[in-house]
């Protein structure tokens, strides 16, 4: 449409061009981390229990319903993105449950709306921050992108090797990112295995 310019006019208007929009999502993919593959189309309620019973999976729900209203808070977080009433989200939950996979749908479907993100395992989250790293090729860069992405999916916190200054590093990561909400889109998921007053102990308030 646009012969290979990037834009093309419509009713006198500059406006891009689907090729440059399809260009930018796919950088944005490679950059965000994540597998193309994981995207909302493959979610499979199925997989999981219609089973209701509260004791063994502390729910007053079956998992299959918890999981549907769980998938449903996902798409519209991807559709609403840009409202300041879509706030950050945790999943907590055992392993194998899909966590992991919804963050990375979420992923899929913002960069192919040309947002940029994303992901970083917890193991490697604090890596960039430390003076050990600061000299390597890109290190500020990666810095900056964890700092200002629109969207970070920090996954499987509570796996990294605990420090003393875990705490602040991850302080400040919040800390800034919440600063940045306020100026644009910058917003945060955290995938973890630990339940809520894990996290409280391990972390502070």
């Amino acid at each position: 449409n646009c012969h290979d310019t990037g834009t093309f006019l419509q009713n006198g208007i500059e406006v891009d061009c689907e090729c440059k929009a399809f260009l930018i999502s796919k950088k944005l993919k490679e950059l965000s981390g994540v597998a193309e593959g994981d995207v909302f189309s493959c979610f499979r309620s199925d997989f999981y229990s219609d089973i209701v019973d509260k004791e063994k999976y502390g729910i007053a729900v079956s998992p299959k319903t918890q999981m549907e209203a769980i998938y449903k808070r996902c798409i519209y977080f991807v559709q609403n993105f840009d409202s300041p009433s879509t706030h950050n989200m945790v999943f907590f939950g055992n392993s194998g449950l899909g966590k992991t996979f919804l963050g990375n749908c979420i992923i899929n479907a913002l960069t192919d709306k040309g947002i940029s993100c994303l992901y970083m395992p917890a193991t490697s989250l604090f890596k960039p921050f430390t003076p050990s790293y600061s000299g390597q090729e890109n290190a500020s860069d990666l810095v900056e992108f964890i700092l200002n992405c629109s969207l970070l999916l920090i996954d499987d916190l509570g796996s990294e090797k605990q420090t003393d200054t875990r705490y602040a590093e991850l302080l400040e990561i919040l800390n800034t990112r919440e600063l940045n909400s306020k100026k644009g889109l910058c917003k945060t998921i955290i995938t973890t295995n630990l339940e809520p007053k894990e996290l409280f102990s391990r972390y502070g308030e």
